[in-house]
Order: structure tokens, then C-alpha cells, then sequence
């Protein structure tokens, strides 16, 4: 059963201004400067192409673990997927002199290249000097990762004016212009010579870890979720944007289980009741709270896009019969698939790279991993870990495949079996009773090993 209420019965929303985000210089012990954001909006739609419609651009500097110092413009572009002939441009200019990236399917297969710009009679002519990395999603998102050093190393403290926009090539006319961004300067704020961690006081004691994408931007925000109260605190780690929404108790028994259960790309507030069988997901798209009953008390929630549409999908796993059970978001149909036994740990990733969701245990008792992979439809298993560990897979490759990987509590080490190439990596980050909280703060596309340590409410991250 599925309804729907007002969200002004459930949740309330606020800016915060309590958080301290800094970079670490390992070397020396000095405070650097954390990642500046900027963000240009574009409200208005473009009527004749609205696929290609740029909602905004962002302007990051985050700490990269090779010690790149990177300037990352990223846009979002409405319903990019599939790709239509046009390119993508994000213009950024200082000293009279103006410098283009551009992801452009003129030619195909998607172009990542940089260079400056001139213009005659209003055209652009682009002058390219070479290419850049970058990646787009199918959601729409195109990043672009431009070293300083390709534009003559730019001291801290200048500033760009910086603009998006979009030419689609017409024939016998040649790039024509049909969407632009309004102008908003970003000021270099430097991360040279710093050491790729992030510290991050954000949560008190009795806090749960629930990161993910809550700001949409392109990142996974520090949060917590407050039992006592029910509230949630997220924090942006590439901008100072906070908020605070209320849904849950704890004295209920809620669980937290945010995911992306609509269409808009952010992550939505949602809390699992055991003894009723309930959820409550607030949709950051209608804003208003769904409640669906599904389950019952011995479940465990795991939630994930099973379905393959780009919107998770309500699921449990029962232990006394190790049989998952998953609604469908695409026809609200339910799915149930017996995979693991009492004592095994469900998992949540995408180990094929197919889009979906495989089914995965940890078996403890043994340290093996049941994967059950969608695309194939076929078993992988595995032994990796041991019954201590707490497993705590992810991408950490920036391969689009969830890698197996394991916390090792009593040491504090980390244990990652890369998908693309299988070699198994070691890293110490954490103390006994830190809880490993992975995820992919610096926008890289890639997971960071993180902790968040409850004594205190810090969050340590290392940038993969």
C-alpha cells in the first residue's frame, strides 16, 4: 500500500552553520584551503532543444591522491541521454583572456578538449590545444578535469567569470547557439601541495553515517542521522551548503535507508520501520512523504536499482529464509529471489557494470561473497575477509563496477579487490570503533576510503 502526505506533517528544512571542512597538509600539519564551489543556473528552457538545456555549471577544486591540482567544471544538462550531435561548452575568462572545455559529439563518440576561444560577428572560434579527462552520465551530468598548468598555472586568488553553453552543428548553417548560462565569477582558492584528506567535523555521538548525493552535487555529502530527534544533517563537501530535515525516530526503531527513489537525482530522506513493516521516503521531487508497507520486523533493508531505470527500488532480505524481496519502481511489481542463508550480510552494489544491482551476501562465517550478477545471471563467489571484518564494497577503480572490499576493524586497515584489474590494494585509515563509511567525496568518480568516528562526530576521508 503506497500514500502519499503532505510534507509539512513530516519534515522541516534549514541551513546549518556549524560545520568545519578543511584539507590536511600531511607534511607540515598545516590547514589548506577546502574546495570552493560556484554554481551558474539556468532557470529558462530552450523550447526548440530542451534535451540540451544547461540547468548549471560548478566550479571545484578538490584534492586529487596523485596530487594533481585540478580545476573540475561540471555541468548538468537536461535528459542528456542518448546523445544528440552538439557540444558542450563551459566558458571561463580572466586577464582578457577566455578559455573554453567542451564535451562535443560533433563527431561521434564524445570529445573531452580544451583550448581558448575568439569570436567573429558573435561565433565562436574555438582553438583547440588539446584534450582533457572527463566523463558524462546518462542523468545528464558532463565533468571536465582541466590541470592548472594547462592554463599557465593561475595563482590563488584570481578570479574567472564563468558561463555555459550549448551549439548544435545545423547544415548548411554551421554551430548555432541555443542555450547560454548567466555569468558568475569563481575566485581560485589553491589546494597545492596539500595532502589528499578530508576532515570534517559534522555529527555528535549516537549519530548514523548515512552519506550520499542529498545537494546534487556530483559528490557524496557527510551526513548523519540523528536517532533522538529524527532529524538528518547533511553537508556539501564541495560548497558551505548545509541542511537539516526531520523524518524518522528513533525511538520507533527506524532504520535510515536514503536513496534515489525519484527522478530528480538527489537523494531522498527515507527511514525503514521494522515493527510496521513501513517505509517513509520524503521525495525531494514532489516534496512531499510516500509511505509504503513492505516487509516485516526481522527485515533488513537494501535498498538499490534492481530494475535497471535509474531509481532505487524498495527491497529486504529475510534472514530466517534468506529470501530477498524487491518492488520493482518501474511497476511497483514484486520480485522475490532466495539467495543467502541466516547469518549471511546482504550487500548493495553493481559488480558487472550492467546498471542493475546484483543480489550479494558476506558470509561471515567464512568470509565468502555470493554475487549474483545480473547480466550474466550468473554465481560469483569468492573468498575475501574474514568474519571480523565489516564489508564495504564500492568503486573505488572508477570503473562503473562495485568492487569487493573489506574494513578490518582491529587494525584499521582496508582491503579493495579492484574490478579492472584484480589486484588486491591495502590501506590503513580508521581506529577500532570508527564506522567505515565510503563514498565518492571529491567528485572524482572514484570511492574514498572514509571513516566517521562517533566519539567524537569527525569525519576522516582520503581521496582516491
Amino acid at each position: 500500500m503506497i500514500n502519499r502526505i503532505s510534507l509539512k506533517a513530516f519534515c522541516f528544512v534549514f541551513l546549518l552553520g556549524i560545520a568545519s571542512i578543511s584539507q590536511i597538509n600531511a607534511q607540515t600539519g598545516t590547514t589548506c584551503s577546502a574546495p570552493g564551489n560556484t554554481v551558474v543556473t539556468d532557470e529558462t528552457s530552450i523550447l526548440i532543444l530542451p534535451q540540451n538545456d544547461i540547468q548549471k555549471v560548478s566550479v571545484a577544486e578538490p584534492v586529487f591522491s596523485d596530487g594533481s591540482d585540478k580545476i573540475v567544471f561540471t555541468l548538468k544538462v537536461k535528459a542528456l541521454y542518448p546523445l544528440p550531435l552538439s557540444s558542450w561548452n563551459v566558458f571561463f575568462s580572466s586577464n582578457g583572456v577566455t578559455r573554453f572545455v567542451q564535451m562535443s559529439t560533433l563527431l561521434g563518440s564524445p570529445q573531452f578538449r580544451y583550448g581558448t576561444v575568439s569570436s567573429l560577428l558573435g561565433i565562436p572560434t574555438f582553438n583547440y590545444q588539446g584534450n582533457v579527462e572527463g566523463n558524462y552520465a546518462s542523468d545528464g551530468t558532463i565533468s571536465f578535469y582541466i590541470n592548472k598548468n594547462l592554463i599557465n598555472n593561475p595563482p590563488n586568488g584570481s578570479t574567472y567569470s564563468v558561463s555555459g553553453r550549448v551549439y548544435i552543428n545545423t547544415l548548411g548553417i554551421g554551430l548555432v547557439q541555443v542555450d547560454t548560462t548567466s555569468e558568475a565569477n569563481y575566485t581560485l582558492v589553491g589546494n597545492d601541495n596539500c595532502a589528499p584528506v578530508l576532515i570534517a567535523q559534522w555529527g555528535m555521538s549516537g549519530d548514523i553515517p548515512v552519506q550520499h548525493n542529498y545537494m546534487r552535487n556530483e559528490t557524496d555529502d557527510f551526513a548523519v542521522w540523528r536517532p533522538e530527534t529524527g532529524v538528518w544533517y547533511a553537508q556539501d563537501t564541495l560548497s558551505p551548503q548545509t541542511l537539516a530535515v526531520q523524518l524518522g525516530s528513533g525511538s520507533s526503531g527506524d532504520i535510515p535507508v536514503p536513496g534515489n527513489f525519484d527522478h530528480d537525482g538527489k537523494a531522498d530522506f527515507a527511514v525503514y520501520r521494522p515493527q510496521q513493516g513501513a517505509w517513509y521516503i520524503l521525495s525531494t521531487e514532489t516534496n512531499t512523504v510516500k509511505t509504503v508497507s513492505f516487509g516485516i520486523e526481522e527485515d533488513i533493508p537494501v535498498t538499490g536499482d534492481y530494475d535497471g531505470d535509474r531509481v532505487d527500488d524498495i527491497a529486504v532480505f529475510r534472514p530466517s529464509s534468506g529470501v530477498w524481496y524487491i518492488m520493482n519502481s518501474l511497476d511497483s511489481s514484486v520480485r522475490t529471489v532466495q539467495f543467502g542463508l541466516n547469518e549471511d550480510r546482504p550487500l548493495k552494489g553493481d559488480f558487472d557494470g550492467d546498471r542493475k544491482n546484483d543480489l550479494a551476501i558476506f558470509r561471515p562465517i567464512s568470509g565468502a561473497w555470493y554475487i549474483w550478477l545480473s547480466g550474466s545471471n550468473s554465481l560469483r563467489g569468492l573468498f575475501f575477509g574474514k568474519g571480523t571484518d565489516v564489508a564495504v564494497p564500492a568503486d573505488y577503480d572508477g570503473d562503473e563496477k562495485t568492487d569487493v572490499a573489506v574494513w578490518r576493524p582491529e587494525n584499521g586497515f582496508w582491503f579493495v579487490q579492484k574490478s579492472n584489474s584484480n589486484e588486491v590494494s591495502t590501506f590503513q585509515w580508521g581506529l577500532t570503533n570508527d564506522i567505515p563509511t565510503p563514498g565518492d567525496y571529491n567528485g572524482n568518480g572514484r570511492a574514498d576510503i572514509a571513516v566517521f568516528r562517533p566519539t567524537s562526530g569527525i569525519w576522516y576521508a582520503y581521496h582516491n
